[in-house]
């Protein structure tokens, strides 16, 4: 029963630390969701991966005409030493704070183009947020 249960526990950590989708497909709906999140809130970034990442990964691959992108934008942070920067997570040139939030919100939106080309729709929940992709995705669908 032990290796049974360690399985399990391998298999929720693997799973919850799958990386958001950040490639659309040929949609007329293509949703690009941005999150501004501290460097250090890999936790954070985690819990939003195996929730409404989730829900957007399944939202790509079952509605016909959707896909959801999401993306964290976050600054620099010397102390940070074993973060989860890489193919979800832009690290932008300012140093993490809250005096940097205004830029971070604004960032995503300039450089659209290098991270969501085919973008139809942009949102920016927060990273203590809760958004339903999928009934969103159906409001912009229908």
């Amino acid at each position: 029963m032990g290796r049974w249960a360690a399985c399990l526990v391998a298999w929720t950590a693997a799973a919850a630390t799958e990386r958001c989708p950040t490639q659309t497909k040929d949609a007329t709906v293509n949703l690009a969701a941005y999150v501004v999140s501290r460097r250090r809130d890999v936790h954070v970034r985690d819990a939003i991966r195996s929730t409404w990442c989730d829900t957007a990964r399944h939202v790509t691959r079952d509605v016909a005409d959707a896909s959801v992108i999401v993306r964290f934008f976050v600054g620099l942070d010397a102390t940070v030493v074993n973060d989860d920067a890489g193919s979800d997570v832009t690290v932008v040139g300012v140093q993490d704070g809250a005096s940097a939030v205004p830029l971070l919100r604004l960032y995503p939106l300039l450089r659209w183009r290098d991270w969501a080309p085919s973008a139809t729709h942009f949102l920016a929940p927060d990273d203590d947020a809760y958004p339903f992709l999928d009934r969103i995705i159906h409001g912009l669908v229908t």
